[in-house]
């Protein structure tokens, strides 16, 4: 039973760590969709599409 204690506790500071990340990977995330849409066009013109 102490095995599964430390993972409960392991599980439950991911996901604290995984709380405090989210802004940050949602901002980093929309960021780099902004990008895309940004050189979407440059692409099409190239023909890389």
């Amino acid at each position: 039973m102490e095995t599964f204690g430390c993972k409960a506790k392991n599980v439950l500071s991911l996901q604290r760590k995984r709380k405090e990340m989210v802004p940050w990977m949602s901002g980093l995330v929309s960021g780099l969709q902004n990008r895309l849409r940004r050189f979407e066009p440059a692409r099409n013109l190239k023909g890389f599409g």
